[in-house]
C-alpha cells in the first residue's frame, strides 16, 4: 500500500512539476522581466548582437526563448531535487514522475508534431524544411530543457539512492 501512494504521489508531482512550469513560462511576468534581463544582458555585447541579426537559423525571439526556458528548468530541477530530497520514499518510485512529466510533455509536442506532419511530411517535397517547423520547434525549445532536467535529476538521486542502500548491506 505505502509504495501505490508513493507511486501515486510521485506521478502527481511529475504531472504538477509540468504544470507549474507551463504556468510560470507562459505567465507574462516571467515572459517581460526575463525578457527584459536578456535583452539587456544580450545588447552589452555587440558583436552576438549583429551576429544574430545576421543568423538565418537563429533570432533574438528563439534565444531569449531558449535562455528563459533553460534558467526556468534549472529553477525546476532544484525544487524537483529538493522534494526528492526530503520525501526519501519518492525516489524508489521516481520512474512514475518522470511518467507524469512525460505525459504531460507529449500533451503539448503531439499536436505540434501532428501539425508538421501534416504540413510538410505529406507535402509533395522529401526535404524537411526547417521553416516549416516553427510550431515544433518553439514547443522543443520551451518544454525540452524540463523534461531533460527532470530525467537528470531523477536519474542521480536514483543512483545516489542505490549507492547508498548497497553501502548498508556490505
Amino acid at each position: 500500500m505505502y509504495r501505490l501512494v508513493c507511486g501515486i504521489g510521485a506521478l502527481a508531482l511529475g504531472l504538477l512539476l509540468f504544470g507549474c512550469y507551463d504556468w510560470v513560462f507562459s505567465s507574462q511576468w516571467y515572459v517581460s522581466l526575463s525578457g527584459k534581463l536578456i535583452v539587456t544582458a544580450l545588447e552589452a555585447i555587440p558583436d552576438l548582437r549583429s551576429y544574430l541579426a545576421n543568423s538565418e537559423f537563429i533570432n533574438l525571439v528563439r534565444l531569449v526563448s531558449i535562455v528563459q526556458a533553460l534558467v526556468l528548468s534549472l529553477i525546476f530541477a532544484l525544487v524537483f531535487s529538493a522534494i526528492l530530497g526530503a520525501f526519501k520514499g519518492l525516489i524508489s518510485v521516481v520512474q512514475y514522475a518522470i511518467f507524469g512529466a512525460f505525459a504531460a510533455f507529449m500533451y503539448f509536442v503531439l499536436p505540434a508534431l501532428v501539425t508538421y506532419i501534416d504540413n510538410n511530411f505529406f507535402a509533395s517535397s522529401l526535404a524537411l524544411p526547417l521553416k516549416g517547423s516553427t510550431g515544433l520547434l518553439d514547443v522543443l525549445i520551451w518544454y525540452l530543457p524540463l523534461m531533460l532536467s527532470v530525467f537528470y535529476i531523477a536519474g542521480a538521486r536514483r543512483r545516489q539512492h542505490a549507492r547508498t542502500e548497497r553501502y548498508w548491506f556490505r
